[in-house]
């Protein structure tokens, strides 16, 4: 059984795919921002830190994965050309 995947074709869902990527990469941008920041103005703690950037760098990842071409069945890559 193949995963679902992102419709390329289908503008509205690639809008979509592409604007909860955004997201996800802004909340990682703002945690290493913090983090990078002079401890006595950071907003978040190391706990806080690894926790965000874990999971906004699995958001990423899993929407990257939706994105890419599903493997066949066997797991062998399939031939597109006709």
């Amino acid at each position: 059984m193949s995963r679902p995947s992102l419709d390329w074709s289908d503008p509205v869902a690639v809008s979509r795919w592409l604007g909860g990527l955004r997201v996800s990469f802004n909340d990682a941008d703002a945690v290493t921002r913090d983090m990078l920041r002079p401890a006595h103005r950071r907003e978040l703690g190391p706990a806080l830190h690894a926790a965000n950037y874990g999971a906004a760098r699995a958001q990423i990842l899993q929407a990257l994965d939706f994105a890419a071409c599903p493997e066949p069945d066997d797991g062998e890559p399939s031939d597109t050309r006709h």
